[in-house]
């Protein structure tokens, strides 16, 4: 969460499974959803449309609408290469499917809208376990469900964590990331509780280990067996500090991207100077929010209390030899845009200090710095995210 709200430009494209409705079109976001899209594609219908924000930054422009009597496309390349922001018409690709043309639209739309909601959008669980075969769907972990996709094969598996409000089982960044390393092993996206298809938690608070205990239960239920290699990016990554002290056994490594530190938020507001009426906008606003964020867990989209959750990942002291990977953004990013160089330079020379501490989790460190990314590595930079999960796996096998 380094500067997840703060920054809220770095924001990225999480789809969840909201349900937009029209008569005539259809986006098809995975293999088993649909969105339905009215004409302005601007408005979900109320009550229909899941908790994940639809996010501005990694838009596809590179994906034609697909018009009726063209070529067929099959569900799976749509969903694999053109499912972020393309309309498709339904009978365009689908025509072997379901045999319907333009002018049978509507009927066909009538059909599908009278069918029960959670069967058009609820992706359905397929356990593969430790098999190889793909996972995807969500898994119950008491009441409530978790989403969860699996693929690729070998070991350590590796779990991706991600930042605040950041659904990666439909987020374009994470698909993309976790395409590359499925073609060496394991690897694993989820929705953490009330992101994407995943249910929303019934406590009011949250923190770190409610997070890491539902994936652990996720995974456990999937039949995705350990170790895992986690990898978490932002608030992400102070979940994976957790995971690891909760479930040492299981831990195979941590990848850390630009992570969250136990000490960030003290940290930053020790460096901002006292209040002062003729201040720089920049800096009250960065001193409100980091105060009510350390306070206020109302104040972040998925109820965190910060100070329990860093105090939780404080309780991690080493790794011993497991590895730890250091993937720490730019030396050149400002955390908050319109605060004056002097400061910012300084905010900014403390968090790397902080990426620079992290080492200490294990005698198997590496640190490896963006050149020129930013905190939002996923997006920015997925080649690098990939290089170091990728140097993590190296790393971990000879120990498993």
């Amino acid at each position: 969460m380094i500067i997840d709200v703060i920054a809220s430009r770095m924001r990225t494209t999480g789809f969840g499974a909201g349900i937009w409705i029209s008569p005539v079109r259809v986006s098809i976001v995975s293999r088993h959803r649909m969105q339905f899209h009215a004409a302005d594609r601007s408005k979900p219908v109320p009550g229909l449309a899941r908790r994940s924000k639809l996010r501005s930054l990694g838009k596809s422009r590179n994906c034609p609408k697909v018009l009726c009597g063209h070529q067929p496309i099959s569900p799976s390349r749509i969903a694999s290469k053109c499912y972020r922001e393309s309309v498709f018409d339904l009978s365009a690709a689908f025509p072997a499917k379901i045999g319907v043309d333009c002018s049978n639209l509507e009927i066909l739309m009538r059909v599908l809208l009278a069918l029960p909601i959670a069967f058009i959008i609820a992706p359905i669980a397929n356990a593969g376990g430790s098999d190889g075969n793909p996972v995807e769907g969500r898994f119950d972990i008491g009441g409530r469900s978790i989403q969860l996709t699996c693929r690729g094969e070998g070991m350590p598996t590796v779990v991706v964590d991600a930042g605040m409000g950041t659904a990666p089982v439909e987020d374009p960044g994470w698909r993309g990331i976790a395409a590359k390393i499925a073609e060496r092993t394991r690897v694993c996206l989820y929705d953490r509780a009330g992101l994407g298809a995943s249910d929303a938690a019934p406590e009011r608070i949250r923190t770190s280990a409610d997070a890491a205990t539902d994936l652990h239960s996720a995974l456990h239920k999937a039949g995705i067996a350990g170790p895992y290699l986690i990898a978490g990016h932002s608030i992400g990554g102070l979940h994976a500090q957790v995971f690891a002290n909760l479930y040492p056994e299981e831990t195979a490594g941590l990848v850390l991207v630009s992570s969250t530190h136990p000490d960030q938020i003290d940290t930053w507001l020790s460096i901002l100077p006292a209040p002062a009426a003729d201040e720089e906008k920049a800096v009250t606003e960065a001193r409100s929010f980091l105060t009510s964020m350390a306070v206020d867990p109302s104040k972040n989209e998925e109820r965190l209390d910060f100070r329990a959750s860093a105090a939780q990942a404080r309780m991690l002291r080493s790794l011993g030899a497991k590895p730890v990977v250091i993937a720490t953004h730019s030396v050149h990013y400002r955390m908050v845009p319109g605060m004056s160089e002097p400061l910012a330079v300084k905010l900014e020379a403390a968090t790397q200090d902080m990426q620079r501490r992290l080492l200490s989790l294990s005698s198997r460190s590496k640190q490896n710095i963006s050149k020129t990314a930013g905190h939002g590595l996923p997006h920015e930079a997925p080649s690098f995210v990939i290089d170091n999960i990728l140097e993590a796996i190296d790393l971990a096998q000879p120990s498993i």
